[in-house]
């Protein structure tokens, strides 16, 4: 009795229906002559609500749900979400189905409605979208279950609890790379043009012929094959492509929920997918008031899964940017020419002189690219009209805004580096059309 009472839940409709009553019961003190029926309606009525409750009671099990949650969701972007619903029960049911969210998301209406046929199963999605990543625990899956008349519900609550990890950005980057590559077979920009010689980079293992240097035999494998084995090689064309992902104070700044931190390691998630599918070796550097995660370029693999769980543990720190010892760590252990994709933020042209005398010392050896954000909101102001003295003076200052982040790109490029602002929701790709770039026209 104790579970019944506390799975059993009044509708609205029950309510207007005993409102309904007691009206009418008040209006036959003057109208006696229709209280007879009144009360015989009304003892049908119990009967009814009786009859009800024994058939959504009558078992334990005639409602089976289930959720489908992915171990990973990508940041910052739509996952799908998934649920299957059975009905056991020999007649038609109206079900509200809540399901208990994690508390990042912040959703206070997360709950549907659904008409299942007698014996049917229905299947919905709905999506949802973080703004962090992290570990997001999923509650109970709660089912609110009505007949006939929906003049009371049954409660099913199933322990569908779930942990799902937030990721990086990945959803897009198979959009990504069909974009990227389509346009490289089109402009025919990047010829892959493999020839045979005393390269450093290994290209397969191959049976001994006559001319192939006895320094390429490769003895495990003539040991296994029983037949000399040699390794063969190719003229190394791969590249060092490196992303800097600035982690201080000015990366915690939000733009559409998600911080510039996370724009900014999307990005180089992205980067680092369409670098390793175009044969480059694709590395990671992230900092703050010092280094974090150094993760060396390579191709391998293995390289995409370490970028991406270096990435999802990545924190923004409450401290400014140390240049210095970002560009002593690139002079003293990166001695390969490598382009370098930094992702930063300036605000004032004050920081930003002093940072660029750091990325001055690297352009001699490194072809540098800076991404740093433009400030949407002030673009707004900019862009919008003025029709009072306070607006007059606000889009003033921040048109002196808009113009010193313009300086900055100037200043940057005389000093030989490619200084990029960007949107937040445009950085990906832009940074992927910039490496392309690179690579298509040779500098590196």
């Amino acid at each position: 009795m104790k579970r019944i009472i506390a799975n059993i839940f009044f509708t609205p409709r029950l309510g207007l229906i005993l409102g309904g009553f007691c009206v009418l019961f008040i209006i036959s003190f003057w109208l006696p002559f229709i209280f007879g029926a009144l009360k015989t309606l009304f003892v049908i009525f119990l009967g009814y609500c009786l009859f009800e409750i024994t058939i959504l009671f009558s078992r334990s099990n005639e409602v089976l749900a289930t959720r489908m949650v992915p171990q990973k969701l990508s940041n910052g972007d739509s996952n799908e979400i998934e649920i299957q619903i059975e009905n056991r029960y020999d007649a038609n049911i109206a079900a509200i189905i809540i399901d208990e969210l994690p508390a990042q998301f912040q959703y206070r209406n997360s709950f549907w409605r659904l008409a299942i046929h007698a014996g049917g199963r229905r299947t919905f999605q709905y999506t949802v979208r973080p703004v962090k990543r992290g570990k997001y625990f999923f509650g109970s899956l709660v089912i609110l279950v009505s007949g006939y008349a929906q003049l009371f519900r049954r409660r099913f609550r199933f322990d569908e609890h779930a942990i799902a990890s937030v990721y990086p950005s990945f959803v897009h980057l198979r959009r990504y790379e069909l974009t990227a590559f389509g346009n490289i077979r089109r402009a025919g920009q990047i010829v892959v043009n493999k020839k045979l010689g005393h390269g450093m980079e290994f290209e397969q293992i191959k049976s001994y012929v006559q001319g192939d240097p006895q320094r390429w035999l490769n003895w495990k494998a003539t040991a296994k094959r029983q037949d000399l084995m040699v390794n063969q090689y190719t003229d190394e064309l791969s590249k060092d492509i490196w992303c800097f992902v600035d982690k201080g104070r000015m990366m915690k700044m939000p733009f559409d929920g998600l911080s510039l931190l996370d724009y900014a390691i999307n990005a180089a998630l992205a980067v680092s997918h369409i670098a390793i599918k175009a044969g480059d070796h694709a590395g990671l550097l992230t900092f703050s008031n010092k280094l974090s995660s150094i993760i060396m370029p390579s191709k391998r693999s293995v390289q995409m899964p370490t970028i991406m769980e270096a990435l999802y543990a990545q924190r923004t720190r409450y401290l400014e940017s140390n240049y210095e010892l970002m560009t002593k760590y690139i002079k003293t252990k990166i001695r390969r020419r490598s382009l370098i994709l930094l992702f930063t933020n300036f605000e004032t042209i004050t920081s930003f002189r002093r940072q660029l005398e750091n990325l001055k010392r690297l352009v001699r050896m490194h072809v540098v690219v800076v991404f740093f954000f433009e400030n949407v909101e002030v673009a707004k102001v900019v862009n919008s009209p003025a029709d009072s003295i306070k607006q007059i003076y606000t889009k003033a200052i921040a048109e002196e805004v808009a113009s010193l982040k313009h300086s900055m790109i100037s200043e940057m490029r005389s000093a030989g580096i490619f200084g990029i602002m960007v949107r937040h929701d445009d950085l990906s790709l832009k940074a992927i059309n910039k490496y392309l770039e690179i690579k298509s026209s040779g500098i590196l």
